[in-house]
C-alpha cells in the first residue's frame, strides 16, 4: 500500500534525476504522509519550500563555515519541500495548472535568491566574484530550462500525450468554451 502511494506520487521514475529518485523524492514522500491527512495545499507546501529556499540564501550571504553548513540544511528542506509539493498535489488530485505556475515562479526566486547569496557571501568572505557567480546563475537557469522542456516531451512521448504546452491550451479553451456556455 505504502509503496504503491508513493509510486503514485511520482510523475514519471524514467523522467527523474537520480539524486531526486534516491533522496529528495523519498524524503518529500515521508512529508507529504504526514500532510496527506490535513487541509494543507501544495501551494502552501511551495511558499514553505520558497521560504527554506530564501533562508538558505541568507545563510549564505554571511560567507562562513557556519553559516554554509546551516545554508545546506536549509536548501535541502527547500529541495525536499519542492518535491512534496507536486507529491501531494498527485495524492490529493488536486494540482492545478495555477499551481505549477505558482511552484515554478517560486523555484525561480528561490534560485535568484541563492546565487545572490552565494554571491554575497563571496564578497563578505573577501572573495568577491560577480561575474563568476553570474555564470553559474546563467549556466543553471539554461541547465533549468532545457531540462523542464526535455522532461516534459519525455513524459508526452512515453504517455502518448500530447505536449504540455498543446495539452494546456487545449484545457483552457475548453474552459472557456464552458464559460462561454454558462
Amino acid at each position: 500500500m505504502l509503496l504503491e502511494t508513493y509510486r503514485r506520487s511520482l510523475k514519471m521514475p524514467a523522467a527523474e534525476e537520480f539524486f531526486d529518485l534516491i533522496f529528495y523524492r523519498p524524503a518529500a514522500y515521508l512529508c507529504v504522509l504526514g500532510f496527506a491527512k490535513t487541509p494543507v495545499t501544495p501551494n502552501q507546501i511551495t511558499i514553505l519550500s520558497l521560504i527554506a529556499g530564501c533562508i538558505a540564501a541568507y545563510e549564505l550571504s554571511f560567507g562562513t563555515y557556519g553559516a554554509y553548513i546551516a545554508a545546506g540544511i536549509c536548501y535541502a528542506t527547500a529541495n525536499i519541500l519542492d518535491c512534496a509539493d507536486g507529491q501531494l498535489a498527485r495524492i490529493k488530485k488536486n494540482g492545478t495548472p495555477l499551481g505549477r505556475l505558482v511552484d515554478g515562479i517560486a523555484d525561480y526566486i528561490s534560485s535568484i535568491a541563492i546565487f545572490l547569496g552565494i554571491g554575497f557571501g563571496l564578497g563578505t568572505a573577501g572573495t568577491s566574484q560577480w561575474w563568476l557567480v553570474v555564470a553559474a546563475g546563467v549556466s543553471s537557469a539554461l541547465h533549468a530550462i532545457k531540462f523542464d522542456d526535455v522532461q516534459g516531451r519525455f513524459i508526452a512521448i512515453v504517455k502518448d500525450e500530447k505536449g504540455f504546452t498543446s495539452s494546456e491550451i487545449e484545457k483552457y479553451k475548453t474552459n472557456i468554451a464552458q464559460l462561454q456556455r454558462s
